[in-house]
C-alpha cells in the first residue's frame, strides 16, 4: 500500500448529484478527503462528514481560501497532495489555489476565462474550431440593432457565468428579447445567492446564434496537457425553449468515424488554446453538417450524473481518475465501454406543491437506480429561470433491441405518479430573500389548515378537520393557504 494522499475538494455541491462522486472518491485506497466551502451558509456541507477527514469554510469575497487552507493544514498537520472541484463557479478558485500550492493545475491560465463563456468564446476565435456567431452585453440599449447586424433570429440568450441551463432561453423573435435578456443578466438560484457569495460572477449576457443539430458532450481526461477522450454522451433537451436537459445516454452510438475524428481534432485544438493541464473536461457540442460546433467547455467532470453513467458503462471508479488527475499520478490506460447506460430525468413544467411521488416503479429492462428528488409537501420554485423542475431520475442499462414504444410507455407511467399542484402565485417577502407560495386549498391541506386554526383561535374555537373538509368540498375556491417556499 502506498502512502496516504490528502486531497482537498472545493465545494461539496448538491447531495443528490454529487454524493455518487464523493462515494467514488472515498472508495479509493490510501486517500483522505477534505472539503472546503465558501457557500456553506446557503449550501450546508454536513452531508460530506461521513466521507471527510476535515472541513473548513472560507470567503470568496475576501480571497481567504489560501490563508484559510494554510491555517487548516497547520492545525491538522497535513499537506494537500491535490486540489479538485467538480463545481462550475469554483474552477478558477481551485486553479488559483493549485498554482499557489505548487500542485497539478487545471490550466496555466489564471483567469475567469475557464468559467466565463464570453471570455472563452473570444479566446477561441483565434483557433480553428467552429462556434456560433456571438456578442456580449451588459445593457439592453442598442442590443437589437447589434443582433440584427451580426446574428439574426432565432438566437440563444444566456448568462456568461452560471450553470445548469439557468436563465438560458431560445429567443425566436425580437419582442421576446428584452425579457430573456433581463432573465439572464442576474440569473441565480433563488435560495443560493451564488452571485453574492462568489462576489465576482459577471453581470453580463452572452447572445449567440442558434445552432440546430444533435447535441453531445465529450468527456475528456487531461493530464500534463494531453487530452484523452473517455467517451461521448448523447444529450437530450426539453422543447420548452429553456434547454432543460431531460436525458443522457453514454456512450453515444450514432456517430460516424468521420465525425469522431473531427471531434478528436476539435478537443485537441480547443484544449490547447485554453492551456488545460490536469483536469476532466465536459465539452458540449452540436453537430451541424457533420462537424462539431462548440456550445461550451466546462473544465470539470460532467454533471447531471453523467459520471455515474461513465462508471457503469466503463466498469471504472471515477474517483480513481479524479485522484490521479489531482495528485499527478499517471493514468496509464483508459477503459472502453462494454455496455451503455442512460439517465432519464422526470421534470415538472408546473411550479407548486408536490402532492405525490412514485411509490412503485414499472419493471424496466436493465434497471439500475431510481431516486425521487422531492417529497410530498416540497415546493417547486425556480423563479421563472427554467422550463422544467427536476423531480426524479431513473438510470438503466440500454438494450439496443428493446421496443422504444415500451420504454416510453413505462417512463410515462412513472412520470404520471409525480403530481404537482400549481401555485396561485409566488410572492417575495421583503426585505430578505424569502418567498411565500399561495394555493387554493385542497383536501391534502386539511391537516395544515387545522394547525392554523388551532394556532389562531382559543382552545376549542378553531374549525375541525371535518368542517374544513366540508368547506373545501362544497366550494373548492373557498380557502387559500400559503406555504414558505423554503419548505422543500
Amino acid at each position: 500500500m502506498g502512502r496516504e494522499h490528502h486531497v482537498l475538494i472545493l465545494e461539496p455541491g448538491i447531495r443528490i448529484y454529487k454524493e455518487p462522486i464523493v462515494q467514488s472518491l472515498a472508495a479509493v485506497p490510501s486517500v483522505s478527503l477534505y472539503f472546503a466551502s465558501g457557500l456553506s451558509a446557503n449550501l450546508p456541507m454536513d452531508w460530506v462528514r461521513p466521507y471527510s477527514k476535515g472541513n473548513f469554510c472560507f470567503s470568496y469575497t475576501d480571497s481567504s481560501l489560501l490563508t484559510t487552507s494554510e491555517h487548516f493544514c497547520a492545525e491538522k498537520r497535513v499537506a494537500f497532495d491535490g486540489v479538485l472541484t467538480y463545481t462550475e463557479p469554483s474552477i478558477h478558485a481551485a486553479n488559483k489555489l493549485q498554482h499557489s500550492l505548487g500542485l497539478p493545475m487545471i490550466s496555466t491560465r489564471q483567469s475567469n476565462v475557464l468559467r466565463n463563456k464570453l471570455q472563452m468564446r473570444s479566446l477561441l476565435q483565434s483557433v480553428a474550431i467552429r462556434q456560433p456567431r456571438f456578442i456580449g452585453a451588459t445593457a439592453h440599449a442598442g442590443l437589437q440593432a447589434r443582433i440584427e447586424e451580426l446574428i439574426g433570429f432565432p438566437l440563444v440568450v444566456k448568462p456568461t457565468e452560471m450553470m445548469a441551463s439557468l436563465g438560458v432561453t431560445l429567443v425566436k423573435k425580437p419582442e421576446e428579447l428584452n425579457a430573456a435578456f433581463l432573465r439572464a443578466l442576474k440569473a441565480d438560484f433563488w435560495d443560493e445567492n451564488l452571485r453574492e457569495l462568489y462576489g465576482d460572477v459577471a453581470e453580463e449576457v452572452l447572445i449567440e446564434e442558434y445552432i440546430k443539430g444533435p447535441e453531445y458532450s465529450v468527456e475528456t481526461v487531461v493530464q500534463n496537457g494531453k487530452p484523452r477522450i473517455i467517451g461521448i454522451t448523447k444529450k437530450y433537451s426539453s422543447n420548452t425553449g429553456r434547454f432543460d436537459e431531460v436525458a443522457h445516454c453514454f456512450p453515444a452510438d450514432d456517430l460516424s468515424r468521420k465525425a469522431l475524428g473531427k471531434i478528436e481534432d476539435f478537443i485537441e485544438v480547443s484544449h490547447r488554446a485554453l492551456e488545460l493541464q490536469n483536469t476532466f473536461t465536459h465539452t458540449e457540442v452540436r453537430l451541424a453538417t457533420g462537424s462539431p460546433v462548440l456550445m461550451e467547455i466546462n473544465c470539470r467532470l460532467g454533471g447531471g450524473l453523467i459520471s455515474t453513467l461513465v462508471e457503469k458503462s466503463l466498469g471504472i471508479n471515477i474517483g480513481e481518475y479524479l485522484v490521479s488527475i489531482a495528485t499527478g499520478k499517471p493514468i496509464v490506460s483508459l477503459s472502453t465501454a462494454s455496455t451503455g447506460h442512460e439517465i432519464r430525468f422526470f421534470g415538472s413544467p408546473v411550479e407548486g406543491r408536490v402532492i405525490s411521488v412514485p411509490t412503485t416503479i414499472p419493471s424496466f429492462d436493465g434497471f439500475c437506480e431510481y431516486k425521487a428528488h422531492v417529497k410530498p409537501g416540497h415546493i417547486l420554485f425556480r423563479n421563472g429561470l427554467t422550463g422544467l423542475s427536476r423531480v426524479g431520475h431513473l438510470i438503466r442499462r440500454i438494450n439496443r433491441h428493446e421496443s422504444p414504444a415500451k420504454v416510453k410507455m413505462l417512463m410515462n407511467q412513472t412520470k404520471a405518479q409525480f403530481r404537482v399542484k400549481p401555485a396561485v402565485s409566488f410572492q417575495k417577502i421583503p426585505p430578505g430573500p424569502d418567498w411565500i407560495s399561495l394555493f387554493q386549498a385542497g383536501l391534502e391541506d386539511v391537516p395544515n389548515l387545522v394547525a392554523i386554526e388551532e394556532a389562531c383561535w382559543t382552545k376549542g374555537m378553531g374549525a375541525s378537520s371535518k368542517v374544513i373538509a366540508e368547506r373545501i368540498t362544497t366550494n373548492p375556491h373557498s380557502t387559500l393557504i400559503g406555504y414558505s417556499v423554503s419548505l422543500r
